[in-house]
């Protein structure tokens, strides 16, 4: 599925002062590519990333997923859209202690209202895939860093969504763990042919990228630098 920003602009307030965050953002991330967006802190690109997953609205503009124009939803039928068709990396894992690995994974099917078989399946085989069939029964807490983030990354896929978004996916890790991560993300969304949308501060995304975007005076531009996806 293509997102398509149509003049999107976005704001926040603070002790009743608007702080515009960018304005009139045009922006295409074709369908089954991978697009990083680069920049420092504060530029907007976690703001941006969750108004694709419609996590947020924009104050003027339009954001549209395939044929579906997300900012004229409710926020309920938002919620239910991203929930079947977006899967979401976090930077800080968000994996809920009190449930092991594999039950960490499949909340997500069973809240997109699959069956509990069929989520299982496809939650260990993409443990296996990971390399973390064998820690399916044990809790977060006895996982690396890296290891949880790769939990996360199968608990983003494991509904099968359409669209991918990382939102800094290896910011919490060392440098060697965060290059095997990002390998690991693009692979795997590759595979299945997903688009996939990833804000990092890490000059290493770029090398997987299809597309790069970056933020100068509050829009959003693709840059000429070039991945090896490329």
């Amino acid at each position: 599925m293509d997102i398509h920003f149509s003049k999107v602009t976005k704001s926040y307030n603070e002790s009743g002062n608007r702080h515009l965050i960018f304005k009139e953002i045009d922006a295409l991330f074709p369908s089954r590519t991978v697009s990083v967006i680069v920049g420092k802190s504060g530029v907007g690109k976690s703001s941006l990333l969750n108004l694709a997953g419609g996590i947020d609205t924009p104050d003027a503009g339009a954001i549209t997923i395939g044929d579906t124009v997300i900012t004229q939803m409710s926020d309920r039928d938002r919620t239910i859209f991203r929930r079947k068709k977006i899967g979401i990396i976090f930077q800080f894992f968000n994996l809920i202690p009190v449930l092991t690995v594999l039950e960490n994974v499949c909340l997500t099917a069973e809240l997109d209202k699959a069956s509990p078989k069929e989520a299982r399946e496809n939650a260990l085989s993409l443990l296996d895939q990971v390399g973390l069939y064998h820690r399916r029964a044990t809790y977060p807490d006895t996982l690396s860093g890296g290891e949880q983030q790769r939990v996360a990354i199968v608990r983003a896929l494991v509904h099968n969504p359409d669209i991918i978004l990382a939102d800094e996916p290896t910011g919490n890790l060392d440098m060697a763990t965060g290059k095997t991560v990002l390998e690991l993300i693009v692979n795997l969304v590759t595979q299945r042919q997903k688009t996939l949308i990833m804000v990092t501060h890490s000059p290493d995304a770029v090398d997987f990228a299809h597309r790069v975007f970056s933020f100068k005076d509050k829009n959003l531009s693709l840059s000429p630098e070039k991945g090896v996806l490329k």
